[in-house]
């Protein structure tokens, strides 16, 4: 048996080495070893990326499908040569519906390459106007989370992917914020980020951190009506900044419920 890390290093490095009764012995010592060690390996299960789930990205101009959503939606098909384009404007969502008609307010499902060109197995709709048009849409293209899961609405045959509140109202001015809005802000000093909360209204709690001292010349927002939806959004970009800087922004470690909250 060979009991320490030292001999087997030796083992490695002698290996090959032809003559006399140590070489056999090293050969031995080495084909117990791996004997001994093969039971213990256990195999890597491939873990499900990006790649390998349905995605529908936001892109500035366009909406993508990645392969494995062309597979799920079954676009390759005639039949689903063409989307119709749903949007839930309050509660941020879009609906594809796919199908084979000439309608004249549908759009052409064309081949897609990627961000490198070179892989057309991706499908994409060209639809620039109806995302200009919408800012909920724009600030989510501009940004860094673009990517959505679509799920299947069983009873239209739809499929609709969520997006997120992306803060896309600017104000350098609290009396600029609407007296009545409701939802998610951030505050930015600069090009950093030193707040982000939510509340009910939202010009009350800008007003609330100006006079408390709090340093920033702008705040942004989105109108978030849901209690229980600003709250997960939240905490969803209050993670998403930890994970990216390694610690909350400035006022939320020194105040605040989701500060509090966290520790």
């Amino acid at each position: 048996m060979l009991g320490s890390v030292g001999s087997i290093w030796e083992v490695m490095g002698t290996r090959g080495m032809e003559g006399g009764p140590q070489g056999s012995i090293v050969g031995t010592q080495s084909k117990v070893r791996e004997e001994e060690t093969m039971g213990k390996f256990v195999k890597a299960r491939r873990r499900v990326g990006w790649t390998d789930r349905p995605l529908i990205t936001v892109r500035a101009q366009a909406f993508a499908f990645n392969v494995a959503f062309v597979k799920q939606a079954d676009l390759e098909k005639l039949s689903n040569r063409r989307v119709s384009l749903h949007f839930d404007d309050e509660d941020r969502r879009i609906a594809f519906e796919f199908h084979g008609e000439e309608d004249p307010d549908s759009y052409g499902v064309t081949r897609d390459g990627g961000q490198g060109g070179k892989d057309n197995r991706g499908r994409s709709v060209q639809a620039s106007a109806e995302i200009r048009s919408r800012e909920w849409i724009r600030a989510v293209a501009a940004g860094k989370e673009r990517r959505f899961e679509p799920q299947r609405d069983a009873d239209r045959g739809w499929w609709v992917i969520q997006l997120c509140p992306a803060f896309e109202k600017k104000a350098r001015n609290v009396d600029e914020i609407p007296s009545g809005a409701n939802g998610l802000y951030r505050l930015v000093d600069g090009d950093e980020i030193v707040y982000i909360g939510q509340g009910a209204p939202i010009r009350s709690r800008v007003r609330n951190h100006e006079r408390d001292g709090w340093a920033f010349d702008r705040s942004e927002f989105c109108v978030v009506e849901d209690a229980n939806w600003r709250a997960e959004w939240e905490s969803r970009w209050l993670d998403r900044y930890r994970d990216e800087k390694g610690g909350l922004p400035r006022y939320n470690r020194i105040g605040g419920r989701s500060a509090a909250k966290r520790g």
